[in-house]
């Protein structure tokens, strides 16, 4: 029988123990196709997110409560026919004494009854999980899933970004979509907040044009539809135990939100694992068609209403500025002169896409 030395053996341990922590951090950031935890099966109302009209007789958020403004905020953005948002997190998670950190890029255009969100993640660290593009696309009753083509992060262009144009991953219903990711995306925000899931407001303070409202979140009553798309993203075995949730929003004297910044902390667990995770969320509004910086159509089947979007690219995604950047010629930028051939539609409305392939139309909207 061949024996190993000592030294040997210590390699040999160090190396077991080093693949077990490396899978156990893992599997708290990525996407597998569902987990063993039972999900939080109860459907939201109409609204999980407190709401009022916004007063018109020329008050200020300072002569209203603290609950008051939360609903004149969720108000004011429900009631828009067009909003634009870019969003960037950062999550750290610790288990066994590995640290992994992900990053997420993301953004939503919404408009007329239709949303459409992207979102880019990446992560550092060893163990980190493959990097995941996705795309969501909310109709009146439907949900349609679909993925980049490309997983690499260098192939990613922000509203440039090559979809998957075949089946789309995944097609649901709102019951189906709450079951495994939570609230739908029109909703104000991932977390419920109404008044009894909030714990406590501070005061309403002005800086300059802006007025800041902080609230501390009900870490379990706050966090049942936001668990169902960690377990799902996450493959966990059991919905996180959230410490605290905490979240500051940033608005104007007509209620117009300009920035939503949320942080939490959380235990995930899978199988006899836990990860002590943090993270960091800003979310920033615009409501200006125009403030994009480039026009993102989304092609539909014959017969239907186009949509037309416009989508800031994102931060994980420079080359898609850099081609528009180097494609400028002729006096006009590179996305005006896509949107003129894009003009040019094909019978029975479909678009032609800028690529110039004949893409199949992503159905049931």
């Amino acid at each position: 029988m061949k024996r190993f030395s000592r030294k040997k053996k210590w390699i040999i341990f160090l190396a077991v123990f080093l693949c077990v922590i490396v899978s156990g951090v893992t599997v708290f950031f990525a996407c597998s196709g569902g987990g063993a935890a039972q999900p939080f099966e109860e459907q939201p109302s109409e609204s999980m997110s407190y709401r009022l009209d916004p007063p018109d007789d020329g008050s200020l958020p300072e002569d209203h409560t603290q609950l008051e403004n939360l609903g004149y905020i969720v108000g004011r953005l429900m009631a828009r026919g067009y909003y634009h948002t870019d969003s960037s997190s950062e999550v750290s998670a610790n288990a066994l004494g590995v640290t992994v950190n992900q990053y997420v890029e993301g953004g939503k255009n919404y408009k007329d009854g239709v949303l459409i969100a992207s979102t880019f993640s990446r992560g550092e660290g060893l163990g980190a999980p493959s990097p995941v593009a996705m795309q969501k696309f909310f109709g009146a009753d439907k949900a349609v899933i679909r993925s980049a083509v490309s997983s690499d992060p260098a192939d990613w262009a922000g509203s440039e970004t090559e979809w998957n144009a075949g089946e789309p991953s995944e097609i649901l219903s709102r019951e189906q979509y709450s079951s495994r990711y939570g609230l739908w995306g029109t909703e104000f925000s991932d977390y419920v907040m109404q008044e009894d899931t909030i714990l406590s407001f501070e005061e309403i303070v002005r800086e300059g044009e802006e007025y800041v409202l902080s609230f501390s979140l009900d870490p379990v009553e706050s966090t049942h539809y936001y668990g169902n798309q960690m377990i799902t993203m996450g493959g966990l075995s059991a919905c996180p135990a959230f410490e605290y949730v905490n979240v500051t929003l940033r608005y104007t004297e007509d209620w117009s939100i300009t920035e939503m910044r949320i942080s939490e902390k959380y235990t995930s667990s899978k199988g006899i694992i836990k990860a002590e995770t943090t993270g960091e969320t800003v979310i920033s509004y615009s409501y200006d068609e125009a403030d994009g910086n480039g026009a993102h159509r989304f092609r539909l089947p014959c017969g239907r209403v186009r949509l037309r979007a416009r989508q800031r690219p994102h931060r994980l995604c420079d080359r898609g500025k850099d081609r528009r950047e180097n494609g400028e010629r002729d006096g006009a930028p590179a996305y005006e002169r896509r949107r003129r051939g894009n003009d040019a539609v094909c019978r029975r409305g479909a678009q032609r896409p800028y690529r110039h392939k004949r893409r199949r139309g992503v159905p049931f909207l």
